[in-house]
């Protein structure tokens, strides 16, 4: 397994404003992890090593409502955007979404955050490190570990209560890292592990909060909040690159609070599940 070549850095200083109708690059003052100097935190951007493909991820929250207003989030690549997303969020919830990309990158490239929001108003950058982050790392050509659980069966997702999603199906397990019976992905190595996690409920939590939190031997290392309409699926994605500690659990919790339990989707691949790749060490 090659070493883990890569870094993230978070927002970490209260209060930083995003001034409404206008683009503005997130300020990333925290490092999580680093290595081969990715993190520029005087720049609040990260800094390519080598030559490559590379993965991008994106994470972006306020501390405020935004009922029906236009939010966007981009990649930048040395000034230029390479992937966008925009949505909408729904009254009396804080947004939090995700962006992904992999992109062919050369050494010396600087990767940024950048937001653009409609309020009318300024909003707040949630500064938390499980919430408003920028992840990039290097693609090797390596052997792969790593497992993908999922939803086997309808699960009830009680309201207003934080939920362990039972993922007791199994899509694959390359290293004996699927812990099924515990409806958990467990670390066999200590380094850095890609998780990624869908959100699935059959119906829309009409204007309510959806919450979904990989939790790595019991605590929250990257959340992703967001609300929908009636009459539309609840589907989004929760994606972190973080440090696991050989036989940590690997857990997905998903909340709801639309006053009544919701089934989750149990729809095997397209349904509720998790998938973990070991990336290697720092």
């Amino acid at each position: 397994m090659a070493s883990f070549a890569g870094g993230k850095i978070y927002s970490s200083v209260a209060g930083q404003e995003i001034t409404t109708a206008a683009w503005t690059q997130v300020t990333l003052g925290g490092t999580s992890f680093d290595s081969d100097v990715f993190a520029s935190t005087a720049a609040n951007e990260l800094t390519v090593a080598t030559t490559g493909l590379h993965g991008i991820i994106g994470s972006l929250g306020f501390e405020e409502n935004h009922d029906a207003v236009d939010t966007l989030i981009a990649i930048r690549v040395n000034g230029t955007e390479e992937r966008r997303i925009r949505f909408q969020n729904g009254v009396a919830h804080w947004p939090c979404r995700q962006i992904f990309v992999m992109l062919d990158l050369t050494a010396g490239d600087d990767v940024q955050l950048w937001v653009y929001q409609s309020s009318g108003s300024n909003a707040t950058i949630w500064d938390a490190e499980a919430v408003t982050s920028l992840s990039l790392w290097e693609i090797p050509q390596q052997t792969f570990e790593g497992a993908r659980i999922y939803l086997d069966a309808a699960q009830s997702v009680s309201t207003g209560t934080m939920t362990k999603m039972q993922l007791g199906g199994e899509t694959f397990d390359v290293g004996g890292w699927s812990d099924i019976a515990n409806d958990q992905v467990e670390a066999q190595k200590t380094g850095i592990a890609l998780i990624n996690a869908q959100v699935a409920f059959e119906y829309g939590i009409d204007d309510k909060e959806v919450r979904a939190e990989l939790r790595v031997d019991t605590a929250a290392l990257q959340l992703a909040r967001a609300s929908f309409e009636i009459g539309h699926w609840t589907v989004f994605n929760v994606s972190g690159l973080v440090e696991v500690t050989a036989l940590d659990a690997i857990e997905f919790y998903v909340y709801q609070n639309d006053g009544f339990a919701r089934n989750a989707f149990d729809g095997g691949n397209a349904g509720m599940g998790m998938q973990v790749q070991y990336m290697g060490t720092i």
